[in-house]
């Protein structure tokens, strides 16, 4: 990599005491920040840190020419996403990952659905509570029903006690959640299945990686009951494994997947998270164009199983941003 790397991350110490509440599950730990900062050093001649689009702001004029990967999240805003691509943009700097667009639609996790639609991609019937007069459109799901804020990620607001078996307990979290993260709440039917994740690495016109995985927790590999809360994501992550999932990209899933990820824009990692049920068919739950890269995340666990290496995929996501933002320069 002939370029120098600005990664921006807004770090946390740990995750004790974790509760629905918790709006920071998707800042940066120590272990993770670690793993992309050690796997950045060893492809490029300098790595530079910033905790904030604030900081970064401070040192734009230092960074011309070097390529910027945020693994920033930022807490309580439904744009937040788009911050870093869009100074990005705004200064003619290269970047990874999503254009400000697609980002701050797919954090909008029912418009995502509407998104996703248009490609064949069906996900569980839903409704988003507002305001109490929302309340009956909740009777019109059947249950059991996942309650979840809109516009979170990293699984902050959503735990196994999400899943609620009654339109009474749905209606209580529903005011509950929209109390503590004042935005719209999702609520949508429960999906059953075995959990499947596929990431795609690629450009504009040229997809190098599509894989999935497929997550077992504990000895459990086919959800009827269970959700992938901060639990199994947070709190137990030995509790959980990955294993290869390719067998459940059927020709017509891949297909409207590829049509996805040419068609939503600039994005050079895309994440497919949804559900397989008994039947073979796929039921989308979220896109995620700001992909863990993780030493155990599913993107780095489906390179691998292409003879793909830690810092080889680095490497490659960073090389297919250079490659799209030189394009760009020349259109």
């Amino acid at each position: 990599m002939d370029k120098d790397v600005v990664l921006i991350a807004d770090r946390v110490a740990d995750f004790d005491n974790i509760t629905i509440h918790n709006r920071d599950l998707e800042c940066i730990p120590p272990t993770y920040f670690k793993q992309i900062y050690d796997g950045l050093s060893k492809i490029s001649s300098q790595v530079i840190c910033y905790n904030s689009p604030k900081d970064f702001c401070r040192n734009l004029d230092k960074h011309k020419n070097d390529v910027v990967l945020s693994i920033w999240s930022g807490i309580g805003s439904k744009f937040r996403k788009g911050l870093i691509p869009s100074i990005c943009e705004a200064n003619d700097i290269c970047y990874v990952g999503a254009d400000p667009y697609v980002h701050i639609l797919c954090q909008d996790k029912f418009m995502t659905k509407v998104l996703a639609s248009q490609f064949g991609l069906i996900s569980a019937k839903s409704i988003l509570y507002y305001t109490e007069k929302d309340i009956p459109g909740i009777y019109q799901l059947q249950l059991p029903i996942v309650v979840k804020p809109n516009f979170e990620g990293g699984s902050n607001g959503i735990s196994q006690k999400n899943l609620v078996n009654r339109y009474e307990d749905a209606i209580f979290l529903t005011k509950e959640l929209s109390r503590c993260f004042q935005q719209p709440i999702l609520l949508e039917e429960y999906i059953e299945g075995m959990e499947i994740s596929t990431s795609i690495i690629g450009t504009y016109d040229e997809i190098d990686l599509m894989d999935a995985s497929q997550l077992i927790i504990g000895e459990e590999d086919y959800y009827t009951t269970t959700l992938y809360g901060f639990e199994a994501k947070v709190q137990e992550p030995e509790n959980r494994k990955l294993m290869p999932g390719s067998k459940f990209l059927t020709s017509d899933l891949k297909k409207s997947f590829e049509q996805l990820f040419y068609q939503i824009g600039k994005t050079e990692v895309l994440r497919i998270d949804g559900r397989v049920n008994k039947n073979g068919d796929f039921r989308l739950i979220e896109l995620t164009p700001d992909a863990y890269l993780g030493k155990r995340g599913s993107t780095t666990f489906c390179a691998a199983q292409h003879n793909i290496s830690y810092e080889q995929m680095l490497e490659l996501i960073l090389q297919n941003a250079v490659k799209g933002y030189l394009r760009n320069r020349r259109n």
